[in-house]
């Protein structure tokens, strides 16, 4: 692991044992440890459902493309493990599922990197929609002022996230940007130095036909509803997610609680900080819902689990992925280019 990335991944480590500590370790664990088996069961299915729509939702974009699904899954944990290991937002893996889908399924390069950005479109477009849901929720049910100056501050940033994802497809000194951009982020990982020279010298001419694909893309009508009315799924399955693990606990906590709370702190997530925004994400959410009056301990044990499902396992499966795809992880970590 790069050195910066090394000292980030650890204080991120060192927030969430200070949180642990502070919400007390014993009393976390001891309730996790209550959970009934059918509970983690059920969990770990609303889990991989979450991971194969993100992937069918990319399948859809990519749907008039040769591309094995079996090769898109394998494509997006790896990009789940990316954007785990380093401090790119939750962005930060979309450069390198591209180039794992081109190498695997031989499509333009072009055609695959204006893949992963309207997938991320796809991705903010309804979470822009629930911010204002949240937001809606707050004024109704009259939640604390902090929660509401908290909201207001994670919807200016979804906003401006909102308008950088509308500038990719217009501007071409943006454009630009983002493919050298892309391209210093795929240098960073096992791949022979002379294909990301040659990224380097085909960036200028892919542009043109980058911003032609996404052009295409974007005004694809089926993309645009099909892929948004499966990703407002997908985000409905990570809210019933959240619901379940309180439910296991014996709580039935208010949908809209789990809205707002869920909503401010992915939005949050988006900033590159820390790596998969470790520490960020718990200390958000744990003081989110305290705020909801949920005790610390239940909070933290919720989050916690949480974490596990949606860090812990789609990283593992990264891990396999890389394997698959011939990516050795030990490079990816210690910044070897190399490509097995």
């Amino acid at each position: 692991m790069h050195k910066k990335h090394a000292i980030l991944f650890i204080a991120s480590i060192g927030i969430i044992a200070a949180i642990l500590y502070l919400a007390g370790f014993d009393d976390v664990i001891g309730l996790i440890l209550k959970i009934k088996f059918r509970y983690i069961l059920i969990l770990l299915l609303v889990q991989f459902t979450i991971m194969i729509l993100s992937a069918l939702k990319w399948r859809i974009i990519l749907r008039n493309m040769r591309v094995s699904m079996k090769n898109i899954l394998h494509a997006t944990f790896l990009g789940y493990l990316v954007n785990n290991i380093t401090p790119i937002g939750m962005a930060g893996g979309e450069p390198v599922r591209a180039y794992a889908i081109y190498k695997t399924d031989k499509i333009p390069l072009h055609t695959s990197f204006a893949s992963v950005v309207i997938d991320l479109f796809l991705e903010i477009v309804p979470l822009f929609f629930l911010s204002g849901l949240a937001i809606l929720l707050v004024i109704i049910e009259g939640v604390s002022s902090e929660i509401a100056i908290i909201l207001g501050i994670t919807t200016m940033i979804m906003l401006i996230l909102f308008i950088i994802s509308l500038r990719v497809a217009t501007n071409r000194d943006f454009l630009n940007r983002l493919i050298n951009v892309s391209i210093s982020i795929i240098s960073k990982f096992p791949i022979p130095e002379k294909q990301v020279l040659k990224l380097r010298i085909k960036a200028d001419g892919m542009l043109s036909k980058f911003r032609d694909a996404m052009e295409e893309q974007i005004m694809d009508t089926y993309t645009l509803f099909i892929g948004t009315f499966v990703s407002l799924i997908t985000w409905g399955f990570r809210f019933l997610r959240v619901y379940i693990i309180f439910l296991a606990f014996g709580i039935k906590i208010p949908l809209s609680t789990i809205l707002i709370v869920e909503t401010t702190v992915v939005i949050l997530s988006f900033i590159p900080v820390l790596p998969g925004a470790l520490g960020l994400w718990e200390g958000a959410s744990i003081g989110l819902f305290i705020l909801f009056g949920i005790s610390k301990v239940t909070a933290t044990a919720v989050t916690m689990i949480d974490r596990i499902l949606f860090y812990i396992i789609p990283s593992v499966l990264g891990i396999i992925s890389a394997f698959y795809l011939g990516i050795s992880i030990s490079k990816i970590t210690g910044g070897d280019k190399k490509f097995h």
